[in-house]
């Protein structure tokens, strides 16, 4: 049994069951008869429990927590985990940000640190990719000013596709963003910084009649395209015959960008949003950890293994 002490002095986390739990009722959270913990466990041989620690902060600032897990009558085997979080307020952010590789950082002491390091919240990692594979992570731009539109820009880059990379976000709008990473050469990006262009705009007619915008948005039409047949009428009564020239129209389908909506851009309210993201695209290579087997002295149709 595994009892779960918070000491939380800002009360800003919290512990909630996660549903990837084969067996939840084996967790107990906020046990009313144990006020000292936050969660009790009873864990069965082999068995894994899955906890989600929710952070919501209260205002601008960093917070700090430890999580203790006691096993019960075996004071050895203490475990605490750290938390720190540090809250921010923006009017535009970048949410849903995730990798596709794990961003745990290893430790072999659980002695705290005050000054350990939080981990980036806008950081992708695409992790090991294949050459010419393409890998793809979806993540959102939001704006929370009530009143004010923005234009968004994605610089471009050679390895990285961003969809849609230009666009409009109006207030309190919120827009999918897809970034795509492909190489055909062996490259690693560490931390590679790339700015996004944020700038504020306004445009003549009421907001709520400007149509959303980004480069991703096509209109289609369908135009005439005149072409000449050749219509051939023949008489019973004559034996000549005639061609008559006659124009039918044709359509085809034009697929064009739509174009951006005109608005001005205010200069002096232009700013730049930091993205992170890291890649390793190689070749594969095979490793042996043992370069020499040496078989002791073996006897004729014994077998021994190494």
């Amino acid at each position: 049994m595994v009892d779960f002490y918070l000491h939380d002095i800002d009360n800003v986390y919290s512990l909630q069951l996660s549903g990837e739990n084969e067996h939840p009722e084996n967790l107990v959270l906020n046990d009313p008869t144990k006020k000292a913990t936050i969660a009790s466990a009873i864990f069965e041989i082999g068995q894994k429990i899955v906890l989600d620690v929710v952070f919501i902060p209260k205002q601008v600032q960093r917070y700090e927590g430890v999580l203790r897990l006691v096993v019960v009558d075996n004071q050895y085997e203490d475990t605490v985990v750290q938390l720190i979080g540090e809250s921010y307020l923006d009017d535009i952010t970048l949410d849903n940000i995730h990798s596709l590789t794990g961003q745990n950082v290893p430790s072999e002491e659980t002695i705290i640190d005050e000054d350990a390091p939080v981990l980036m919240s806008n950081l992708i990692d695409f992790g090991d990719v294949h050459l010419n594979e393409s890998r793809q992570i979806l993540f959102s731009i939001t704006n929370h000013n009530s009143k004010d539109s923005i234009r968004f820009e994605w610089p471009e880059h050679p390895q990285l596709t961003f969809s849609p990379r230009q666009g409009h976000l109006h207030s309190n709008c919120t827009k999918d963003i897809h970034v795509n990473f492909k190489t055909q050469t062996p490259i690693q990006l560490t931390k590679e910084k790339l700015l996004c262009t944020i700038t504020k705009i306004t445009f003549e007619q009421p907001t709520n009649e400007i149509p959303d915008w980004d480069d991703r948005m096509r209109s289609i039409k369908w135009i005439d395209v005149p072409q000449q047949a050749l219509l051939t009428d023949s008489f019973d009564n004559f034996s000549e015959q005639f061609t008559t020239p006659r124009t039918r129209p044709a359509r085809r389908k034009v697929i064009e960008q739509e174009q951006e909506p005109d608005n001005q851009q205010v200069d002096d309210q232009q700013r730049s949003m930091d993205l992170y993201v890291s890649a390793v695209a190689d070749y594969s290579r095979y490793k042996c950890s043992e370069h020499e087997i040496r078989y002791m002295d073996t006897a004729m149709l014994q077998t021994r293994v190494q």
